[in-house]
């Protein structure tokens, strides 16, 4: 069936009838196609995903939001909400994102996955008031343009009880648009954060304007594959003195820079370790590291006292 075509009443109203009926302990529910998006008070599940393939995320986030206005039931019972979306648009959404999130009070984790990694997040920057959205504690973007970091900023900036943000592929055309922005008074204070981001984006995170804040963070997990990224890695690490649990995977020429010994808090450790010529060498191995595993001190050496548990991934 095309998933453009709308189902037959007595057909929805069957299948409804068998989620709510027949299933009573589902807890999650996948809807794909339109004819599900309906007003009713029927679907009151705690997680919702919405995947789309062939309209743009606009358009069924319309659909979407037209059900939840209809329904407060609906809205007061979702706990997780996944838009996935793998439309490739011609032009942006224009939309309805902030006032979608606005309808659900009782709302603890968000993840936004736009697979083909040109559409810009929906009005970003146009939520009527800061910390409009207070109920979310975690936060997951994959692969999503903004056209500034201002738009990131304040997209973040108005979650202000986040505790968990996850980035993964994220594009900020104009890293550079920050020289007239006044810095935001409101800013979200995650306690774990896992990022796969370019050194740019990175630096965005660390800029004076930037809406996340450092001060509480424990978990932080790092994917870096360029210079680059290793050196907005090591600025994130600077300024992280409360950091508990790091994950840190590195390319090969710079696994062994990591300046660990200030996060004097560090209780486990997961890193990616490589061993070249320049230290296998015998040679080239200053005379204080010499004896067993010698090769493996310079990285050593490094960690805080406060380690207890190590990881070490080839």
């Amino acid at each position: 069936m095309c998933p453009t075509m709308a189902l037959p009443q007595d057909i929805l109203e069957e299948i409804l009838s068998h989620l709510r009926f027949d299933l009573p302990s589902l807890k999650a529910c996948s809807l794909t196609h339109p004819s599900f998006l309906l007003p009713s008070s029927r679907l009151l599940f705690a997680k919702i995903r919405v995947r789309d393939s062939h309209g743009p995320p606009t358009d069924i986030c319309l659909e979407l939001r037209k059900a939840l206005v209809a329904s407060k039931h609906m809205t007061a019972s979702i706990r997780s909400l996944i838009l996935h979306f793998v439309w490739s648009p011609k032009e942006n959404g224009t939309g309805i994102f902030p006032s979608l999130l606005q309808l659900l009070p009782n709302l603890q984790r968000l993840s936004i996955h736009l697979a083909r990694g040109n559409v810009s997040i929906f009005n970003a920057d146009s939520f009527p008031s800061p910390h409009s959205i207070s109920s979310v504690r975690t936060l997951t973007l994959e692969k999503i343009g903004f056209d500034t970091a201002s738009q990131l900023y304040s997209l973040l900036a108005n979650f202000n009880n986040l505790e968990d943000i996850s980035m993964d592929v994220i594009r900020i055309d104009d890293t550079n648009a920050t020289t007239n922005l006044v810095p935001s008074r409101q800013s979200c204070f995650p306690s774990t954060l896992e990022l796969n981001l370019d050194g740019p984006v990175i630096e965005t995170l660390l800029s004076p304007h930037s809406t996340v804040s450092m001060a509480n963070l424990r978990v932080l997990t790092i994917y870096a594959d360029s210079d680059q990224d290793v050196k907005a890695t090591s600025s994130i690490l600077s300024v992280s003195s409360s950091l508990q649990v790091l994950t840190l995977l590195l390319p090969i020429t710079e696994s062994r820079e990591s300046h660990l010994r200030p996060l004097s808090q560090l209780r486990s450790i997961c890193t990616s370790l490589y061993f070249d010529s320049e230290w296998t060498s015998i040679d080239k191995i200053p005379s204080d590291w010499r004896g067993p595993f010698s090769w493996a001190h310079p990285f050593f050496k490094r960690l805080p006292s406060s380690v207890e548990d190590i990881i070490l991934e080839s």
